[in-house]
């Protein structure tokens, strides 16, 4: 009765504990993150009705400035590590060096070949581009 009832409804509220875990990203999370966006925003923007080609342009330019905030901001808190010169400093250099470029490459694969490759996927066959 009332007990179960209680136990239902306690189990569908979130948990505080467990978004606070998913809330801390680390760079190789950051990527799939923008990809999950990305993509998102283009299947509203299809189930709205537009072409896929249209979608693609429109979804893309939408998430272009979150997907490059969150290149830049991560990039920029490596730096201090990139420019290290103290005790460590040989082992942080390059750590900090692959991270970096790993966001910079993640980034363009999100915003230039992400879109290419899900127009050429479900594009369809589509022969007038307007």
């Amino acid at each position: 009765g009332a007990a179960e009832g209680m136990r239902q409804q306690a189990g569908a509220l979130p948990n505080p504990e467990f978004q606070f875990q998913n809330d801390n990203l680390r760079p190789g999370q950051t990527y799939w993150r923008d990809v999950d966006t990305l993509v998102s925003s283009i299947n509203q923007l299809r189930v709205a009705g537009q072409a896929t080609y249209d979608a693609v342009l429109a979804g893309a330019t939408r998430r272009l400035r979150p997907v490059l905030m969150t290149a830049v901001v991560a990039s920029v808190g490596f730096i201090p590590m990139a420019i290290a010169t103290s005790t460590g400093a040989e082992v942080q250099r390059p750590l900090a060096s692959v991270v970096i470029g790993g966001l910079v490459s993640s980034t363009v694969l999100t915003l230039i070949l992400l879109p290419i490759l899900y127009d050429w996927f479900f594009g369809g066959r589509q022969t007038k581009r307007t």
